[in-house]
């Protein structure tokens, strides 16, 4: 099953944290996505925040960049979603998002 999620649109124009659950693979977790101008060598990168339904933190500050599975170095941890977690680009250059198009360039796609 392939299940695309999205973002709240006011991140192309306001990159600011946003917080939320999501069901991946029959689980229920919890996110925060936020941008740091600081990441990413200085040239600024979205991080992502993984907790389970409770609030325990499983992962912190993972860079979203351009991949076919954000997931892969976190799967010996058993509460991490054991599905995959692919990063595209849908337009422009294949660059890591930025700022501004998170929510328009990108498309975040979980397969369980």
């Amino acid at each position: 099953m392939v299940a695309v999620l999205t973002l709240p649109p006011l991140l192309a124009q306001n990159p600011q944290p946003v917080r939320g659950s999501v069901l991946l693979g029959g689980q229920r977790y919890l996110y925060r996505l936020h941008w740091s101008p600081l990441a990413g060598w200085g040239a600024g990168a979205w991080l992502l925040d993984l907790s389970d339904a409770s609030g325990v933190s499983i992962a912190l500050s993972v860079p979203v960049v351009l991949t076919a599975d954000l997931w892969r170095t976190y799967k010996d941890d058993p509460r991490t979603p054991q599905g995959v977690l692919a990063v595209e680009r849908t337009t422009g250059e294949a660059i890591d998002p930025r700022s501004d198009d998170i929510t328009s360039g990108i498309r975040l796609t979980y397969t369980s």
